[in-house]
């Protein structure tokens, strides 16, 4: 089977939110959920955001926000976090970050 295309979304709990608001969450947990949907490949990942930051409040010192814009450009290159073998003839259709 051949899939044409990838659809990367990256959730990161409580991003932009105080803790509390993103719900309930386990620190150094995460999921990776792939669904394969006709000729697409959907993944998912869902982690709280002091998985990957180290914190989850608004960013305050230069220094998280240097960590944060760092998360999300690694985060929004979908292609470069999960690559296909050049068999499944797969282009990236888009990667989005969501809080």
């Amino acid at each position: 089977m051949r899939l044409a295309s990838i659809a990367v979304a990256i959730i990161l709990g409580a991003l932009i939110q105080p803790a509390m608001a993103a719900g309930k969450h386990e620190h150094g947990k995460a999921s990776l959920n792939i669904a394969v949907d006709g000729n697409r490949l959907i993944i998912e990942l869902d982690s709280p955001a002091d998985n990957l930051l180290g914190f989850e409040h608004q960013p305050g010192s230069d220094v998280e926000k240097a960590r944060l814009a760092e998360a999300l450009a690694t985060l929004r290159d979908g292609a470069a976090l999960f690559a296909m073998p050049p068999g499944a003839d797969c282009r990236l259709q888009y990667a989005a970050v969501s809080p």
